[in-house]
């Protein structure tokens, strides 16, 4: 299994949420996809990509595609042939699982939890402008560290601390 705390499959949940962290795993394993190359493949979402996965991410399990249009509905008035189709080229992407649930419908569940997305979206974007410019990007990002709550500024540290005794995954 993957090392990834989002893989474990835990007995009290839903038999239809366990299904799709199983195909997750699956698909990783089939494919051998390493979640640092399939970033680079999506690493732009589009405003409708990103409001399609922010519907996913609140779901507590698989939701059916016309359940995520109806959500997507609310914002931006559109067909549910568009949300399919969004469904699908994320499904491509690597970014959602999709498992036939009973009958003809298909439920759909993100491959990866938002934060993980999002933080290695941000490691790659970060590393992307320290390799443009190292000292304009540290500069910045010594400036941003001025604006943190204490509170904030506590959750760096303890992450810094994390990885300098070697901890790679910085779960925070």
């Amino acid at each position: 299994m993957s090392s990834t705390k989002v893989d474990v499959v835990n007995p009290g949940q839903p038999l239809l949420l366990r299904r799709m962290v199983i195909a997750s795993i699956k698909m990783r394993k089939k494919t051998r996809m390493d979640i640092s190359k399939v970033m680079v493949r999506f690493s732009a979402l589009g405003k409708l990509e990103t409001l399609v996965m922010e519907t996913l991410w609140k779901s507590k399990e698989g939701v059916s595609g016309k359940e995520v249009h109806a959500k997507v509905h609310e914002q931006r008035h559109i067909a549910l042939t568009t949300v399919l189709t969004v469904l699908e080229r994320l499904q491509k992407k690597g970014l959602v699982v999709r498992l036939k649930d009973e009958g003809k419908t298909f439920r759909f569940a993100p491959s990866l939890p938002k934060e993980k997305f999002y933080r290695e979206l941000s490691r790659q974007a970060l590393q992307g402008l320290i390799e443009k410019s190292q000292q304009g990007t540290l500069s910045a990002f010594a400036e941003l560290l001025g604006t943190l709550t204490p509170e904030e500024r506590a959750e760096l540290d303890r992450l810094v601390e994390q990885r300098k005794g070697g901890d790679e995954t910085l779960e925070g």
